[in-house]
């Protein structure tokens, strides 16, 4: 999972040095956590080699554009501002961990509890 969130990065924040002000209506810290908790989960079940049509029409990236109302160049633009700022997306990225860390202690208590 960590992979993903690393590749997710570096993909998303290629050319910082563009950005030189705060964009006029950038995804706030808490929106881009969800942002990017959603995008792990769905690249997860990509790469699980489960593959459904029907599903897979549904869940991608449009469904995380439509989720929060954005559409890539907002998400490409804010993930350019937070990335001038080291700290603040290290806290970021610390939220997604904490958030996939309890969905899998979630998962494994439903396993342990069969």
């Amino acid at each position: 999972m960590k992979k993903i969130i690393i590749v997710f990065f570096l993909t998303l924040s290629c050319d910082i040095s563009s950005i030189s002000k705060e964009p006029n209506n950038y995804i706030s810290e808490s929106t881009l956590i969800n942002i990017i908790y959603d995008y792990t989960i769905l690249n997860s079940i990509n790469d699980s080699g489960f593959s459904d049509d029907n599903l897979d029409s549904i869940f991608n990236m449009d469904y995380i554009y439509k989720k929060y109302d954005i559409d890539s160049v907002k998400l490409i633009e804010s993930q350019k501002f937070y990335s001038k700022n080291p700290r603040k997306m290290m806290s970021i990225y610390l939220e997604v961990d904490k958030k996939l860390k309890k969905a899998k202690d979630s998962i494994d208590f439903l396993i342990k509890s069969d």
